[in-house]
């Protein structure tokens, strides 16, 4: 052992199965801290989770670590094996929960009117925002600010963490349903069929979207150059964000349009027909259209399955498995996940956040 040198011994050892390299480890103190070497755990990890990300560890974790919480959490999805936890937030329904994972809080908009901002740790409430003139239809969050779209013609901006107030600006002659933020542009979709595209840094308007002939009640945008939008209406339209120009109608629902998700060359929408929708981005042909019991209001993508509401709980579509986490206090209007799908957060029509949370021991 002492004749070669460590880095041959890894080269070596990286030819080893990972049961093999496991194995390393009852044979001596030398061997078994070069078996625990980050670099075969990474190659394991991708090997069979299949990232093509760079990985990031934290100051006292290992390769090792990583890749058994990501097996149990695996496991863990696959054997439907989950803990829940609730958050009563308020009186009245839960429209908006979005997750801010670098401080590990929820902020929930209410159809009372209010934002109620709640740590994950204590589950207590950190703060409630009276600013909204109507129900809060939609929030979005980034490390440094939120915007906040109601049953108004008002986008609310605020600092974050800090919740400070910083600016209304009315943004439509209706209500707006929906918005995206990717930096310091935000996207909205309101009653007066209009999308807005919006500077949040000099809260302005940047243009004004014109091609729905009813309300603009769903959004997709990833802060690349193409929009999409679903109306009531019953179409999908595709918009390039620089000239400002419809690009093409998607017509596949025969009612509004609530959810939109652009998954790996495919457009999924829900909507009031009770359909999930499946179109072929580039060809904007029909793939699939799956029955739902329940208007289809949110939708999740996650490594573990496609996630949408139900009457009576959240749908879980993953190829091979169909299953549901059940729910029978309310029904979900909202879905957010945090970015290691670990944990679900849906917010009810009985006014409580459930959290479910896929990362037990």
């Amino acid at each position: 052992m002492l004749e070669i040198a460590e880095e041959i011994w890894i080269q070596i050892f990286s030819w080893l199965s990972q049961s093999d390299i496991l194995s390393l480890t009852l044979t001596s103190k030398e061997w078994k801290r070069l078996a625990y070497d980050n670099f075969f755990w990474l190659q394991f990890y991708s090997e069979r989770f299949g990232t093509k990300r760079a990985l990031n560890l934290n100051d006292d974790q290992t390769a090792k670590e990583l890749f058994q919480q990501k097996s149990r959490l695996s496991a863990h999805w696959k054997d439907h094996q989950y803990t829940t936890t609730e958050i009563k937030v308020g009186r009245k329904q839960v429209l908006s929960v979005v997750h801010c994972e670098r401080y590990d809080v929820i902020i929930s908009g209410l159809a009372d009117k209010t934002i109620r901002m709640h740590d994950l740790t204590s589950q207590q409430e950190i703060v409630t925002l009276r600013h909204p003139r109507g129900p809060v239809n939609c929030i979005q969050v980034d490390s440094h600010k939120m915007i906040a779209a109601s049953d108004h013609t008002d986008l609310i901006l605020y600092d974050f963490p800090s919740a400070r107030f910083v600016k209304r600006f009315r943004c439509h002659s209706g209500p707006i349903y929906d918005a995206c933020m990717h930096d310091n542009t935000a996207i909205t979709g309101s009653r007066d069929t209009q999308v807005g595209i919006w500077d949040l840094r000099q809260c302005s308007n940047v243009s004004q979207l014109r091609g729905h002939s009813d309300s603009v009640t769903s959004l997709w945008w990833d802060g690349g150059n193409q929009i999409l939008s679903g109306g009531s209406d019953k179409i999908i339209k595709e918009w390039d964000i620089r000239t400002g120009q419809c690009i093409r109608d998607i017509r596949h629902h025969s009612m509004p349009v609530r959810c939109i998700i652009k998954k790996d060359g495919t457009i999924l929408s829900g909507g009031e027909d009770r359909a999930l929708i499946e179109t072929d981005y580039t060809t904007g042909n029909l793939i699939a259209s799956i029955a739902c019991p329940q208007y289809v209001l949110s939708l999740l993508d996650s490594e573990y399955g496609l996630l949408h509401n139900t009457s009576d709980g959240i749908q879980v579509r993953s190829p091979g498995d169909e299953w549901r986490i059940p729910y029978s206090d309310g029904w979900f209007a909202t879905l957010d996940m945090d970015s290691q799908n670990k944990r679900i957060f849906a917010g009810s029509s009985d006014g409580s956040v459930q959290i479910y949370n896929f990362d037990g021991q």
